[in-house]
């Protein structure tokens, strides 16, 4: 024979473990892997939550900028309409003092 039965008692009792050890060292590594994995999940959801967070207060900045913008605008046409009630109101006010202007007026004194 091959191998006499005390013999492969011996090399049948190594392989089994052997093979129960691999066998644990692979449980414990899915074990770390499956820990690191739910971690990793744990930390992505935190992240996403971040993310959309962070994508409301820029569309909330957003808004507000188009608001400024808007009332910038608005206070540039207040403005330009101002501008353009007190042209037409010194050039009234020429035409009626025969092109005095109307520092001449203010600084004359009256008669």
């Amino acid at each position: 024979p091959l191998f006499r039965s005390e013999e492969l008692r011996k090399v049948l009792h190594e392989m089994h473990q052997s093979t129960s050890s691999m066998n644990q060292q692979f449980r414990d590594t899915e074990q770390a892997l499956e820990g690191q994995i739910q971690s990793l999940q744990t930390d992505l959801q935190r992240n996403q939550k971040k993310v959309n967070e962070l994508r409301d207060v820029v569309g909330e900045q957003e808004n507000n900028i188009s608001s400024l913008q808007r009332a910038v605008q608005d206070k540039e046409g207040a403005l330009s309409l101002v501008q353009t009630e007190r042209d037409h109101a010194m050039k009234l006010l020429r035409e009626r003092t025969d092109g005095q202007s109307a520092e001449d007026l203010v600084s004359a004194p009256d008669d």
